[in-house]
């Protein structure tokens, strides 16, 4: 699990988990993910808030959860903008490029019948 939520959460506090009235929960929304793809999440995070400023608004969305599948990233995110979902499917597809443990490139790897994307160095660790 990602444990630089803390520093997103910090530079990104529209990003926090709220509850089912809007209010902030004090953390950031679930990342089932690892650190290797905190730039990913990091610059992810700051194009769709440009996206925002660029338009004169404040970010207004929800990010529900990031976390991996099928080897890459998904990201559970609500949002009336499509340029935001547009955003996201960058990022999810350049997920499948990076090692998800320490950031390096990487490719989708079958580890005992579950898939991941590690770069050579972490693959080996895994086996």
């Amino acid at each position: 699990m990602m444990h630089k939520q803390e520093e997103l959460l910090q530079r990104f506090p529209w990003a926090e988990s709220k509850d089912r009235n809007g209010c902030g929960r004090g953390h950031l929304a679930p990342c089932w993910c690892g650190d290797g793809w905190y730039t990913l999440i990091y610059s992810m995070f700051e194009e769709i808030e440009n996206l925002f400023i660029a338009g004169d608004r404040l970010v207004d969305l929800q990010v529900y959860e990031i976390k991996e599948k099928y080897g890459e990233m998904r990201v559970s995110i609500g949002s009336s903008l499509q340029e935001v979902y547009n955003i996201v499917d960058t990022y999810e597809v350049r997920s499948s490029k990076v090692c998800e443990e320490c950031g390096e490139e990487g490719k989708i790897r079958d580890i005992n019948g579950w898939l991941s994307v590690n770069c050579d160095s972490c693959y080996q660790k895994q086996l």
